[in-house]
């Protein structure tokens, strides 16, 4: 089955760059930039619009997952373990992500947008909760939230290093940037559910 020409071959792209030819494949012997070959594909057989879709590509590694979770374990515990094994894990571990995440998000008034700047707008949408070595281990340093939105690549660790800067900076430009005690931060989510429950029984039970 021939592939039609969708679209030019990001191989045929990258081998092209400018100043990048070091040897063989990479400029001196490629065909020019976006051509795709006589049979339609990209070097390796793969189709010029790919042989599988990236959502298609996605499902695939996410089921991978699966697989291996049931490969490691079904030799210790056999399937029926590994399975509650697995159901077990997701319970107590979505219960722990659904509050670390939330006690940083949902208190806050960010129903519309108020047209911020990008850094205001994280300032506003996130809050920080109280550090200590068993708060920092336990969110696995999530509760340094602001710092995770302004900086989302760098490694959460240095997130307590980096605190006291944006801070001082927030400071000097008139800029919130709020701090929560845990447990505070924990009642604020039931406040907050609250508050939506409340709101979604007006609309729609109380017509």
């Amino acid at each position: 089955m021939r592939l039609g020409r969708q679209g030019p071959c990001p191989f045929t792209l990258l081998r092209n760059r400018p100043g990048e030819g070091q040897g063989p494949g990479w400029g001196s012997e490629a065909q020019p930039a976006g051509e795709v070959d006589d049979a339609g594909s990209c070097p390796g057989g793969l189709g010029a619009s790919g042989l599988l879709s990236p959502s298609l590509q996605d499902l695939l590694w996410a089921a991978s997952f699966y697989s291996r979770f049931l490969l490691c374990y079904s030799p210790f515990y056999g399937l029926p373990g590994a399975l509650l094994l697995f159901v077990a894990v997701r319970v107590l571990e979505s219960h722990w992500f659904v509050w670390i995440t939330q006690m940083n998000h949902i208190p806050k008034e960010i129903g519309h947008e108020k047209h911020r700047d990008w850094a205001s707008s994280q300032l506003a949408a996130t809050c920080n909760v109280e550090p200590s070595l068993f708060i920092d281990w336990f969110s696995g340093h999530l509760n340094f939230q602001i710092e995770h939105h302004l900086f989302p690549t760098m490694p959460r660790h240095n997130y307590r290093k980096v605190a006291p800067l944006v801070q001082a900076l927030c400071a000097k430009h008139g800029l919130s940037y709020e701090v929560k005690p845990f447990l505070t931060a924990l009642v604020d989510i039931v406040g907050s559910l609250k508050k939506s429950g409340d709101v979604w029984l007006e609309a729609y039970l109380h017509q």
